[in-house]
């Protein structure tokens, strides 16, 4: 046991210098993780026990996690595009669109992502810009969403992510239009990620689960996992429950145990971690209504403002008129003339 440990301490610390020694390449490239200034406001910062090829997969070839990810943010009519070699980049064009809310109304935003490879180290990195133009709805049309990603290698099923983001203006607004586009992008950014994250673990928790108990299952027990991997993240805990009671019955008394108890824990941090979903959805959409609600009582107030304004200068304009018509009056009056004259003399 002694011997196991001190081996492992000793993978642990490697790992960790070969990170550090990706981070100074990072830095030294022109890529410095922690450049706010350049990169954005973080997004994701946190390692998950998921290999660095199967990570980047999740992200970036739009494959069952993806698609399961787009329903929880609420994107649809998704059309991921291939990728293509440019000036010795690999790029790719994808298209979506989203239902947007809030006091304009219920529109349909339309999306253009161009996604790049900015440098790939083997396994050890990635760096992965992604672009987004939007059109559809009012002001979109002046600012583009830049993400940068870096996925760094942190063990042998162990990856670091961090994600930036940052508003890019092609036509700066004024100042109070800008402040509700940046306020209302970083907010609906920050939930979108933390759902995104969330959504990585319960891979993680998945896929480890799946790893220790697939070479046990039989034919049968398999082509349900692999069925349940398709299913919304409701039904997961209910398949799962079922495939392993059904291959605990199979096993021995002591093999019961072990996998009763590791059933156990599967289900107790895949339920944990959809409720965190859950949750961060259930407060998104509380966010949007107080947002909702805040801008619409400033919409309120403004046209309620511009029709006041309006009506005092009617009031103003009639008064004035009223004043140039009893002048022209005394003016054409023979008394006022009269009398005008007979002052003169």
């Amino acid at each position: 046991m002694s011997i196991r440990s001190s081996s492992q301490k000793k993978v642990k610390a490697k790992n960790h210098l070969n990170t550090i020694c990706e981070y100074k390449h990072l830095k030294s490239n022109g890529y410095d993780p922690d450049d706010e200034n350049k990169f954005g406001r973080v997004l994701i910062n946190d390692s998950f026990d998921l290999p660095i090829l199967y990570l980047f997969e999740c992200l970036f070839e739009y494959n069952r996690f993806y698609q399961e990810y787009t329903k929880l943010i609420d994107i649809f009519n998704f059309n991921a595009g291939n990728w293509t070699t440019e000036n010795n980049y690999k790029i790719k064009t994808n298209e979506f669109e989203v239902k947007v809310g809030g006091i304009i109304g219920n529109k349909i935003c339309k999306n253009r992502e161009h996604v790049k490879i900015i440098k790939q180290l083997d396994e050890k990195y990635f760096i992965i810009e992604a672009e987004t133009s939007s059109s559809g709805i009012m002001y979109v049309d002046c600012f583009n969403l830049r993400y940068t990603f870096w996925l760094i290698n942190d063990g042998e099923k162990k990856t670091i992510l961090i994600i930036r983001g940052i508003v890019r203006y092609l036509q700066k607004p004024n100042y109070f239009i800008r402040s509700l586009i940046e306020k209302s992008c970083y907010e609906g950014l920050q939930q979108n990620f933390l759902i995104m994250s969330n959504h990585l673990k319960r891979e993680a928790n998945f896929q480890e689960f799946s790893c220790d108990n697939e070479s046990s299952l039989s034919e049968s027990d398999q082509n349900l996992l692999n069925f349940q991997r398709k299913l919304p993240l409701k039904a997961t805990k209910s398949i799962l429950s079922r495939t392993l009671s059904t291959n605990s019955r199979q096993a021995g008394k002591e093999k019961l145990s072990a996998k009763k108890s590791l059933s156990l824990s599967g289900q107790n941090s895949l339920f944990d971690t959809s409720k965190i979903i859950f949750e961060s959805e259930s407060n998104l959409d509380q966010n949007l209504e107080k947002n909702s609600f805040r801008y619409r009582s400033i919409l309120v107030y403004f046209i309620f403002m511009t029709i006041f304004l309006v009506y005092l200068n009617l009031m103003l304009y009639k008064r004035l008129l009223n004043i140039e018509k009893t002048a022209s009056r005394l003016l054409n009056n023979p008394v006022f003339i009269n009398s005008s004259n007979t002052l003169i003399q």
